[in-house]
């Protein structure tokens, strides 16, 4: 085979090379951070800008109350903040009677609080005062103000719940999987590090989808954005979350919440891992997928997630605890099996050739 090759032309082998090294580094350097390239578009510093005004309206009850060991629902080890607006009821008690519904927490060691901002509804308190898992934040109730949102209700927890290990967000268009989510948590240390559907390297949107968040993204931030995990779900852990917060207040406010947090990550470094299967689109109902490899579907409505969660309890016989089957197929990606094969043959096609060119040049 050396031989043959060996009578190809000269130029088209230094050609080839060529092309053969590029490929090479291309791929090495997609393991490898770039610096930001919107630095001069976007001030990433700035001195108290960020001002934490006034308590919270509404606070939920016993949600981070210590465990005092007379109680059969044990430790609570995660909180759930589901951002929701104040008028969208159906969402809220759709998420109550599905996989956030009161049986379902105590016997999985979670809580879920749901996260509203500023704005006077005699409803919403009577709904509080019946369900007690409300948070209002004194924050604007605006599809612009989801980044202070997030923000505030983070600061919240890091100062009511200084027991509790894990944090994770999501909205209330997103069904969740909570024994594939503690399976993360047994599986993962979350500290230094934010876990989901995650983007962990830049991401360049030139070649991203035509969505109006991408061409935000594209108008602020330029060609590239920090790493960043997907807004409809990510976990991590207490201490990451302090991290973050102690930063927030010199950070200014990106419009878009997820990339906002990826920011703050790099800038605390902070990294970003994503998890195969932890975000699922939903193309239609599949067993196997849904009892073991999906943690979480956004973009789904109040009828659909009641579907949902009807047929997984059926198909998986789940009681909402730990009890699942192994689920370590579901953190294997093919592309990273792929990546450094293919970084092994390259580099070895490059090789052979790099032979091949000093013998034709000798």
């Amino acid at each position: 085979m050396l031989k043959t090759m060996g009578k190809c032309p000269r130029n088209f082998c230094l050609v080839l090379t060529s092309v053969v090294t590029g490929l090479v580094l291309m791929l090495l350097q997609s393991h490898s951070q770039l610096e930001f390239t919107w630095s001069k578009r976007y001030v990433t510093e700035c001195n108290g800008c960020n001002k934490f005004v006034g308590k919270p309206t509404i606070e939920p009850t016993n949600v981070c109350k210590q465990y005092d060991g007379n109680t059969t629902s044990g430790h609570t080890e995660l909180i759930i903040l589901v951002m929701s607006p104040v008028n969208d009821k159906e969402a809220r008690d759709a998420v109550r009677d599905t996989w956030g519904g009161i049986r379902e927490q105590t016997t999985g060691h979670f809580r879920v609080v749901f996260v509203v901002g500023k704005m006077k509804s005699t409803d919403l308190f009577n709904e509080a005062s019946s369900q007690g898992d409300i948070l209002q934040l004194n924050v604007p109730e605006t599809q612009k103000a989801i980044t202070e949102k997030v923000v505030h209700s983070f600061r919240w927890f890091t100062v009511r719940c200084s027991h509790i290990k894990y944090v994770m967000k999501t909205d209330t268009e997103v069904f969740i999987n909570v024994p594939y989510i503690f399976k993360i948590l047994q599986k993962y240390d979350l500290r230094n590090i934010i876990v989901g559907h995650c983007y962990h390297r830049f991401v360049n949107h030139d070649r991203s989808r035509n969505t109006q968040e991408y061409k935000t993204l594209k108008k602020i931030s330029g060609s590239h954005s920090p790493p960043y995990c997907s807004g409809s779900g990510y976990l991590i852990g207490r201490e990451t979350a302090v991290t973050l917060t102690a930063i927030f207040a010199d950070t200014p406010y990106f419009p878009v919440e997820d990339v906002y947090i990826g920011m703050c990550a790099y800038k605390t470094k902070v990294e970003v891992m994503d998890v195969p299967g932890f975000d699922v689109e939903y193309v239609g109902y599949d067993a196997s997928q849904y009892c073991h490899c999906a943690g979480t579907v956004p973009k789904v409505d109040a009828g659909r997630q009641r579907e949902i969660f009807v047929r997984q309890l059926g198909d998986c016989k789940q009681t909402w605890s730990r009890g699942m089957d192994d689920l370590r197929a579901c953190f294997v990606d093919i592309m990273d099996v792929l990546k450094p094969l293919t970084i092994m043959t390259l580099s070895g096609l490059l090789i052979i050739l790099f032979f091949i060119v000093r013998r034709k040049v000798n």
